[in-house]
């Protein structure tokens, strides 16, 4: 996971590896820390996963 700056708004984003794929994903910071429900699933958008 790392962070970057868009070149024209100046807005962060955040960087990061979803599990099982090694692609390389985008989202603002701004949803990082938001919460979800879907599917049964009520909790935080995303979950630190230990290697």
């Amino acid at each position: 996971m790392n962070t970057a700056t868009h070149s024209e708004t100046e807005e962060p984003f955040v960087v990061y590896h979803r599990e099982g794929d090694e692609r390389l994903w985008v989202r603002p910071a701004a949803m990082w820390g938001e919460s979800v429900e879907r599917d049964g699933y009520s909790g935080p958008r995303f979950t630190a996963i230990e290697d």
